[in-house]
């Protein structure tokens, strides 16, 4: 999904990658019931022992990323260690780190990167800030989705049928299920009521 949103991910993650030396989190578009898209980096015997234990609800990291937007290194949270998550971390050789958070939309996007040997630089504190911030804009440019796509997907919300649209936009119905083909796979949807749900979840659909 990310690939379809961020232009050049795979680099912008390759970049992230030369920081982060042990490990990434993202979590896309965050809410209440979890994340839109959430891709880990992490070894998997840390990922099954971080989800089987339910650790994301007393980490101090994702507390902090919650509540704040910004970013700050892991030592710097604030927050007490309750559950220990850092000692458990540790022990799969992931010893500093930080976190990234941006509100977008109403939603937070977390990006979480963290090294074995050091504490990051402020200068690469910077650079990943930087990136995080080019890549969390892309939530608000409408995906890379073209002004028709936009425009067919806004007349489907409205209960315009292919013909109809067809008609109104002087584009023949085959253009327009072209266009709608291409907002799914920038959406990562599945059907085109789902392309349109996700643009209005994402407040891509403003009209005016």
């Amino acid at each position: 999904m990310l690939p379809s949103i961020i232009p050049n991910f795979d680099n912008e993650l390759a970049s992230i990658e030369t920081i982060a030396t042990k490990g990434i989190v993202i979590a896309w578009n965050t809410a209440y019931s979890g994340a839109e898209y959430l891709m880990s980096t992490y070894s998997e015997a840390w990922k099954e022992e971080y989800h089987s234990r339910s650790l994301q609800f007393v980490d101090p990291t994702v507390w902090w990323a919650i509540r704040n937007t910004g970013e700050c290194r892991w030592s710097e949270t604030g927050y007490i260690d309750i559950g220990r998550v850092f000692k458990k971390a540790r022990v799969h050789g992931i010893n500093y780190g930080a976190i990234f958070s941006r509100l977008k939309n109403g939603k937070k996007s977390i990006l979480s990167v963290s090294r074995s040997d050091r504490e990051l630089t402020d200068n690469e504190m910077m650079i990943l800030s930087l990136q995080w911030d080019r890549m969390t804009n892309a939530l608000i440019e409408n995906a890379n989705l073209t002004s028709g796509e936009l425009q067919v997907l806004k007349m489907l919300r409205d209960g315009y049928n292919y013909p109809e649209i067809s008609t109104v936009l002087g584009v023949s119905v085959s253009g327009i299920k072209k266009r709608v083909a291409k907002a799914m796979h920038k959406l990562n949807a599945k059907t085109p009521t789902h392309a349109v749900s996700i643009a209005m979840v994402r407040s891509y659909l403003h009209d005016g």
